[in-house]
């Protein structure tokens, strides 16, 4: 734009007298002003039919620096933080609870996937739960460090709360990473589970559902109450693996459920 307006003032110029005497003038302020914004106008004007141009052009000069998972990093803390304990605490905090959210939703994932195998969403399963490791180095390592300046009693007791929490986060990834790979043993196997085990797993993920969600819900509003019910539910968990368990073992023995298939579901 700077070229063909050039070009056109010099050629103005050239041909017409008053142009260029114009031109050879002293500039004042408002002149600068006035031709720096019919300079913008031009330019605008003679850009606007080349924008689709324009795109693919910067998209040529600008290499893509990977796929957008490779791209999304996870939050980082600040540690100039450090120097306000409480406020650094409580970022923290607030980091932990995106990282349950993610480990809520990579168990949610991995047992859709289970019913129905997708090897996008495994890929997607795995991203994540390299995610949620990179979540645990990064808070734990600024954690430790938090730990070392001059916290308050409540504030030690919510730095232990999370280290502890972070843990338990990443080992929910880890689970989720092992639904996967059974999940995809199921598929290339072509394993399929008699109307009765499906009905049984069914009601099994329902309650997984259920406690995952309360476990989250209890951790984002540090609410005692809503924690409370987590554990009874936890128990009816443990009765319903024994009871699919036994009802797995009963259909072995009449021959309506094969070995191979068995390993799957006590997986």
């Amino acid at each position: 734009c700077s070229i063909i307006c050039l070009i056109v003032m010099m050629t103005a110029g050239a041909l017409i007298p008053s142009v260029d005497q114009l031109l050879g003038q002293s500039v004042k302020p408002w002149d600068i002003a006035l031709l720096h914004t019919c300079f913008n106008i031009v330019a605008t004007v003679t850009l606007m039919p080349a924008t689709k141009l324009l795109v693919k052009l910067v998209e040529g000069l600008v290499k893509d620096k990977g796929t957008p998972h490779q791209q999304d990093k996870i939050p980082m803390l600040d540690e100039r933080l450090l120097r306000s304990p409480s406020v650094a605490v409580s970022e923290s905090f607030n980091l932990s609870k995106e990282m349950c959210r993610e480990a809520h939703e990579i168990i949610q994932e991995a047992i859709v996937l289970f019913e129905n195998y997708d090897a996008a969403m495994e890929e997607n399963v795995l991203w994540m739960e390299d995610r949620l490791d990179d979540y645990e180095d990064q808070l734990g390592t600024y954690l430790v460090k938090l730990s070392s300046q001059a916290l308050s009693n409540d504030d030690s007791q919510v730095v232990a709360k999370i280290l502890h929490a972070i843990g338990d986060f990443e080992r929910l990834g880890d689970h989720a990473c092992n639904l996967a790979d059974v999940a995809r043993e199921r598929h290339n196997k072509k394993i399929v589970f008699s109307p009765q085990a499906q009905q049984e797993l069914k009601v099994l993920t329902d309650a997984l559902q259920e406690i995952l969600t309360l476990t989250a819900c209890a951790y984002d509003s540090n609410d005692a109450e809503v924690a409370a019910k987590v554990e009874p539910l936890e128990q009816v968990i443990d009765g319903l693996i024994s009871k699919i368990r036994a009802n797995h073992i009963r259909r072995l023995q009449k021959g309506s459920c094969t070995i191979e298939g068995g390993v799957i579901l006590a997986d």
